[in-house]
This record gives C-alpha cells, structure tokens and sequence, in this order.
C-alpha cells in the first residue's frame, strides 16, 4: 500500500469517527419537547425552564404551547412532541384508543379547580333539576356534573344537557341560553362574585379524581429514561423555588396566562400542586399502588358509561413512578 493510499484511509478513518460522534452528541442534546395548554397549574414547567432549573439538571426542555388541548394530544398522537400534560381522562382515552400513555409526574390535583356556576335561584344541587346545564360531554367537567349529580341524588335524565364547547360555556350562561355552567379555572374565580350568579359546586368535594399531569409513551421512556428524569427533577425544583418567592413566582404564571396576581393567587388555593409527597402518593412506590389507580378506575367507568371508550384499560400501566422512592 503507498503511503498515499495509507494516510486517506486513515484520514477517511478519521473523519468517519468525527462524524460519528458528532452525530451522538447531536442525538443527545436533542430536545424533551413537551406539549403544554392554556392551565395554571402547568406552568411550573415554564417557571423550571425560565429559571435554569432544567439546565441545572442537565436536560434541554422544549414547551410546546397548543391553543388548545385537542391540538396537544394530536401533536403527541402523530409524535410532534415527546410528552404532553393531560388530564387523568385524557390519558383513559388514549389508552384505549391505542395512542400508549404513561403518566410520570403528577402535576396538579383539582381540590376547588373545577367546579359549577350557577343561578341565584339554584340554591343547591337538588335545584338542578330542570335546569339546562351547559357541558362538554365526555370532557373533565362532564365527568363533575355527574358527580355532583350523584351527591345531590339527581337523576341525569332530570336536567337538560346542553353539549357545548369548553370555550363557549361561559358564553352561553351570560347570553341566558343555559342556566347552570360547568367549568373550571380560572372562570370560577373570575365568576365567583357576581350578582346574578354563584359557585354552587367544586371538586373539593372528591379530591384526588381529578388528576393532571405529564406523560410519555413507553418508547420514549425506555429511551430517554434518564432526561425524564433530570425534567421531573426541575419540576421539583421549581415548586420549591415558588415556596420561597411566592411573589414572584404568581407574578410570571399571571404574565403567561395574561392575567393578574390577585386571580392566581385565587386559583391556586383550589389547585394542590404535584410535590413529591403528592407523586408518591397518587402514584405509588415501590410496593404500593397509587391512589391514581382507583381514580383512574373511576373514570374508565364514567367514560365506559357513556361510550366515550370502548375497553377499560389497565388502570396499574398508566402510571409509572419512575422518579419515587419508597
């Protein structure tokens, strides 16, 4: 062989491992693109973000802002994003629609978030018979009015369903086409002192039903086990640096959701937000099983009812604490 011919291959050698291993630091700095809708409670993740937490971690975070939660589960249907936040329902639906879900961060739990504005004259639940009731059916706040229903021991078939858009509820009870408005925050809060209406229910009367949070399917997980992780870990970050900045921290989240102080500070205090203490809990530790999984039984159930799925999927593989310890 000339040495000619020696010193390109070795060069051609050369140049094939540079490549090579710009190509696997290329792989790994790829982003964890996570899907994100217009919800207070999320929003940590833009605090984790804005502050460095994630960066600390040694994870590179994308938010990926949808205007609404339908786009975000397409997106993370058709793989345009690696994780999406989603409510407990929203990860039943997938599930059985054959889109694979993995919950592994609890974000926020509804105690007081979600909830039903009402007339002055529906004075209490019994009053919601007859009343025509403004709802989405098979959306989170279906899922309130018919617990609400079942406390006040009002039959379904004795109030008139008025199947609406979430975003035009609220429309249709201030033009009068409905009488009572299932929703959530932050329109109770901005509803709450009216006088020509009131809050005649929240979710505080059922905690730990109403569950957000951030989830991946398994090959994302298998792959990318050890960022989900290093995200998990700036989530916790940022709920500790809002302990010890409140202030600033509810000024930020007022300015993403272009609002004010004075309404987050309300929202919040029905929204239990997702410590570790609250992750372990919902879902599970090492031998232990989550309140998640009876939760998410109970909404199988509630969606099997009204044909929103056609199976009930296993409630023990939604949930998967990769970042609990017992």
């Amino acid at each position: 062989m000339s040495s000619k011919l020696y010193s390109a291959l070795i060069s051609l050698l050369m140049l094939s491992v540079i490549l090579m291993a710009g190509c696997e630091r290329h792989t790994q700095a790829l982003p964890l693109r996570i899907g994100i809708h217009f919800w207070p409670g999320l929003e940590f993740l833009q605090i984790a973000h804005d502050q460095g937490f994630f960066a600390r971690e040694g994870v590179t975070v994308n938010l990926v802002r949808f205007t609404s939660l339908a786009d975000e589960q397409r997106a993370y249907e058709y793989g345009h994003v690696d994780g999406a936040y989603v409510s407990l329902d929203q990860v039943v639906i997938m599930n059985d629609r054959g889109i694979p879900a993995r919950m592994v961060l609890v974000g926020d739990i509804s105690k007081g978030g979600d909830g039903i504005i009402a007339r002055p004259d529906h004075k209490s639940l019994a009053d919601l018979r007859g009343a025509r009731v403004g709802v989405t059916i098979g959306a989170t706040n279906h899922f309130t009015l018919v617990k609400a229903l079942q406390m006040g021991n009002v039959n379904e078939d004795e109030v008139e369903i008025i199947n609406l858009p979430e975003d035009r509820i609220m429309d249709a009870f201030n033009n009068g086409q409905v009488d009572i408005a299932v929703t959530w925050e932050p329109e109770l809060a901005r509803n709450a002192h009216r006088q020509d209406a009131h809050i005649l229910f929240t979710s505080a009367a059922f905690p730990d039903l109403i569950i957000d949070g951030i989830v991946f399917p398994p090959t994302i997980l298998k792959k990318r086990h050890q960022e989900i992780q290093a995200m998990i870990r700036g989530w916790h970050r940022a709920l500790s640096y809002a302990k010890q900045n409140p202030d600033a921290t509810y000024a930020a989240i007022a300015r993403y959701q272009n609002s004010d102080v004075t309404l987050m500070n309300t929202i919040f205090k029905g929204i239990e937000m997702g410590n570790k203490e609250v992750n372990q809990r919902v879902l599970g530790v090492e031998g232990m099983i989550g309140t998640g999984v009876h939760a998410a039984k109970q909404v199988s159930e509630f969606l099997l009812r009204f044909n929103l799925i056609k199976t009930t999927p296993d409630p023990h593989e939604m949930f998967v604490p990769i970042a609990n310890a017992p």
